[in-house]
């Protein structure tokens, strides 16, 4: 799943899920070097994850 797919799924800006990967709230894998911002896949396991732990909150 994308950055942007999870920060419109959990209602987020997409820095904020840039964050939560950044702190290691969220599994991902960087795709390619990337400019300003790099691009990710997020684990849809650890997204689950971090919803069933937040009780649907951040």
């Amino acid at each position: 799943m994308s950055v942007r797919e999870a920060a419109i799924l959990l209602k987020k800006s997409e820095v904020t899920i840039r964050r939560l990967i950044n702190d290691d709230f969220l599994k991902a894998v960087k795709i390619g070097k990337g400019g300003r911002t790099s691009h990710y896949r997020i684990y849809k396991e650890s997204l689950d994850e971090l919803v069933r732990k937040s009780k649907g909150g951040l």
